[in-house]
């Protein structure tokens, strides 16, 4: 046997023993800092590939590399999605490739292995993830601030508040398709549509109320009561307002209603009491909610983003973002609703 080949066979039993009896922690410390993709390269480097002429002759000169990477890909999809059942559903759990949760495992649960909404484990609690943001073909994003976590049984709570009059799920969405549509720039009539559906928003609010001044001066569209009674602040601008110069700068329009969002959160930190006791309104950790724009380009979806993060309580959203929320929102309402999830799956 080949001398390289004998040491290799050594450290592999070795590495095995040594990954056996590793803590699920130091398997991270282990292998969790790019070391995984070396040793993937190391068996089949990509980056050779432009020394061929074309691909088949790449892969007929490293035929055996090429084929571990797809056996090691067939054991994986074969093997690690685990398929479970409860009450007679069943339901295949994979491992999510990103784990940007510290205390909580991140998952992929659904009819099909490595398929389905993205779940999430943490303290004891199960919850599913409901898309926020509208994300363009090519882009990438940081998917902590693409979706927001929803329990089944909070989802199941929420259902039941949906008022009576609301004859099919789909209704919110289609309204709101039917102003984008027609291209309605009456700043009142997406008012009226918040207001209508509380719920299609992330099903993070019990209802919205309009036009409670929180001063003289501070009165903003208005504020969403959370499922704990604490609130948030809502800027609604019609879609269609033009948000940027042609130089691509900022308009006054944009400007007025992120300062307005800025003097609206630190008015309510800095009398959060008075609120409570004088008005009655509960005001803990608030974000402002401002909705304006559709069909932005890249760099303007940029430059806001940029703006964004240099104020994390306000969360601005184009009414491209609030289609794919209440789109997500509809579809893990009816997932609840038809009793598709099967929490706490048994093997």
């Amino acid at each position: 046997m080949n001398e390289k080949v004998a040491r290799g066979k050594q450290i592999i039993d070795e590495l095995v023993n040594i990954l056996s009896d590793l803590s699920d922690p130091q398997i991270a410390q282990l292998l969790g800092k790019g070391e995984v993709s070396n040793i993937l390269k190391a068996i089949l480097d990509e980056t050779k590939l432009h020394q061929y002429p074309n691909i088949a002759e790449f892969l007929l000169d490293n035929k055996n590399r090429a084929h571990l990477l797809a056996l090691l890909r067939y054991v994986i999809t074969r093997n690690y999605s685990f398929k479970g059942t409860k009450e007679g559903h069943t339901a295949f759990v994979t491992p999510h490739y990103n784990q940007w949760i510290d205390d909580g495992v991140l998952f992929l649960e659904g009819e099909k292995p490595w398929e389905g909404l993205l779940g999430l484990y943490r303290k004891g609690q199960l919850s599913y993830a409901v898309a926020s943001r509208d994300v363009k073909a090519g882009e990438s994003f940081d998917e902590r601030e693409f979706f927001v976590f929803v329990s089944a049984e909070d989802a199941r709570e929420r259902l039941r508040q949906i008022p009576p009059k609301v004859t099919s799920l789909d209704e919110p969405l289609n309204e709101l398709n039917g102003l984008l549509n027609t291209r309605e720039a009456d700043e009142e009539k997406y008012h009226s549509w918040f207001k209508k559906y509380p719920w299609a928003f992330g099903l993070a609010y019990q209802t919205f109320q309009d036009l409670r001044p929180l001063d003289d001066k501070s009165i903003p569209d208005f504020t969403g009561i959370r499922h704990d009674g604490s609130r948030d602040i809502f800027e609604i601008k019609q879609p269609f307002l033009e948000l940027f110069r042609e130089d691509g700068e900022f308009r006054s329009e944009f400007n007025e209603a992120w300062n307005r969002a800025e003097r609206y959160l630190d008015f309510t930190r800095r009398n959060e009491h008075y609120l409570l006791q004088e008005k009655g309104m509960r005001f803990s950790n608030p974000k402002c909610h401002l909705v304006a724009g559709y069909d932005l380009s890249d760099e303007q979806r940029k430059r806001i983003g940029i703006k964004e993060r240099s104020t994390p309580s306000i969360e601005f959203r184009t009414y491209n973002d609030v289609l794919v929320l209440v789109s997500s929102v509809i579809s893990f309402i009816k997932r609840v609703k038809n009793s598709d999830l099967t929490e706490h799956l048994e093997v």
